[in-house]
């Protein structure tokens, strides 16, 4: 698939830039510089394309390798709050207890102090 857009974008800049080559009004020596210019900077892109895929394909690759480790450690994460609610859970509804304990002796207080 890659050869044949970079096929496509050699081809589309090649024809692009003798069209507008032949459209413009350059000396024959400026024309061929042109010419060269344009070749020179599709090569450039292609190329720099091309290594631009390689690297993602690369990192592609390291996160294929990283992945079960990461669903590991997704599941001990889950693990570990499922945990950690199970025994907070107690313990905030003591603190509720609590504080509606402390809640009813300083309205009891305030009546008596009116």
């Amino acid at each position: 698939m890659f050869k044949k857009f970079a096929k496509g974008v050699l081809f589309g800049t090649t024809v692009g830039g003798i069209v507008a080559t032949l459209m413009a009004p350059k000396s024959g020596k400026a024309m061929r510089q042109s010419i060269v210019d344009e070749a020179v900077g599709s090569k450039d892109t292609v190329v720099t394309w091309t290594q631009d895929i390689r690297n993602v394909k690369g990192h592609s690759e390291v996160v294929k390798a990283e992945l079960p480790k990461l669903k590991e450690v997704q599941t001990e994460t889950a693990d570990l709050i499922e945990d950690f609610k199970f025994q907070a859970e107690p313990r905030v509804k003591e603190i509720q207890n609590q504080v509606s304990t402390i809640k009813g002796r300083i309205s009891t207080l305030q009546d008596k102090l009116k």
